[in-house]
């Protein structure tokens, strides 16, 4: 072959001057040395190298994790970004090309949109929230004009809020009670021995409650979080999310692409042992985490003693509600079912159908499709006793 090594050489030289062709380029693109894969085609390359990961080697230029292709956040699949895929691709979002609408979101009565998705139209109640701990129970519900109403121990204060009109409202497994103002701003009412009830200025998307510590999601989608932090649950980490809840003593938060990440007192595996994947929502109790996936399964982790783990199957949830000892969810088929203690009956739903539940320290309140209210449980304080529709 020496005799062709000036060809070879005056080939080469010519092809640096004038440009490889296309054909030429197509074949060397397949390089065992480089592993370089077309990502635009799919084309799969026989060595195992694939820089898009879905090789079954393993072998991926890229490092991305295999778990990536577990996310259920995939924007091919969510198109408006709230974290719920649409109906057409298993999902439960009734409206893909709207991020407020989507299951748990507030539905305003007359305006002709099912914000929730839930193929109800409310009445006078459009949220509610249980709270409270030991033997002080209390509730608070939002009513259409906006306004807040509570009722069951008055300590602290819990039961009389501001005069202010809210879009969500969360009550903590303590005694005060936190809410998103018409104006996106926080504002919380009822204890403050820890600074419960000064949370931070700016704007912010959605708040939630906890025993003595209160988390939100501000307008950038970052956490503040005030109150006490003991075990560092008012310490949220860096980076954006969706949602956040927050426990006793405990806080977990939803990242963008659904991710669960919890911190805080981590007694039993409430912030170490959540399950890997994409979630559409997160909620937090004493003692206990739980999250709900795109087909509408939930899976929770921590605390057991009372059967807190043991999550229905077969069911497809909408929204899961973590409180003391107990764990309530909605169904898509307007059915509210609780599991875990049931020492108070707050776990026995009565019958009847919902558009809301609410899991309290040791009661369970809930919004009927008739627009009442409905409360079962320990009712010591009143808390199991809510306010008709009529004012």
């Amino acid at each position: 072959m020496k005799q062709y090594g000036w060809i070879l050489a005056l080939w080469t030289v010519a092809l640096m001057m004038c440009g490889c062709p296309e054909w030429i380029d197509e074949v060397g693109d397949d390089d065992d040395a480089t592993g370089d894969d077309d990502d635009v085609t799919g084309d799969d390359d026989d060595t195992g190298d694939d820089d898009t990961g879905d090789d079954d080697t393993g072998d991926d230029d890229t490092g991305d994790d295999d778990s990536a292709d577990d996310d259920d956040t995939d924007p091919a699949t969510d198109l408006d970004g709230d974290g719920y895929d649409s109906y057409a691709d298993g999902g439960q979002d009734c409206d893909d090309t709207d991020p407020d609408i989507h299951p748990g979101a507030l539905d305003v009565p007359g305006d002709g949109v099912d914000s929730d998705c839930d193929g109800v139209e409310p009445g006078e109640w459009l949220e509610v929230s249980a709270g409270g701990y030991a033997n002080r129970g209390h509730s608070c519900a939002l009513r259409a004009d906006l306004t807040v109403e509570c009722w069951g121990s008055t300590q602290d204060g819990a039961c009389t809020p501001p005069q202010q009109t809210f879009t969500q409202i969360d009550t903590g497994l303590g005694t005060f009670n936190c809410g998103i103002t018409t104006g996106d701003t926080v504002a919380c009412w009822g204890d403050a021995f820890h600074g419960d009830i000064t949370p931070p200025g700016g704007t912010f998307l959605q708040v939630s409650a906890g025993g003595e510590h209160a988390c939100a999601v501000a307008a950038d989608h970052t956490l503040s979080c005030w109150g006490w932090d003991l075990e560092g649950q008012s310490s949220p980490p860096a980076g954006e999310f969706r949602q956040v809840a927050c426990g006793d003593t405990h806080s977990c938060g939803l990242r963008m692409d659904g991710a669960v990440e919890c911190w805080g007192l981590d007694s039993w595996g409430e912030c170490s042992d959540e399950p890997a994947g994409s979630f559409t929502s997160v909620a937090a109790g004493w003692g206990v985490s739980c999250g709900q996936r795109q087909d509408g399964t939930v899976e929770c982790w921590g605390h057991s003693a009372f059967g807190q783990l043991d999550v229905p199957t077969g069911v497809a949830f909408t929204t899961v509600d973590v409180a003391h000892e107990h764990i309530c969810a909605m169904d898509d088929g307007l059915n509210a079912v609780c599991w875990g203690d049931d020492g108070f009956n707050q776990s026995s739903v009565p019958p009847g159908q919902y558009i809301r539940v609410a899991a309290g320290v040791w009661h369970t309140c809930a919004i009927r499709t008739d627009g009442e209210l409905a409360c079962w449980g320990k009712n010591d304080h009143g808390e199991s006793s809510p306010p008709s529709a009529a004012r």
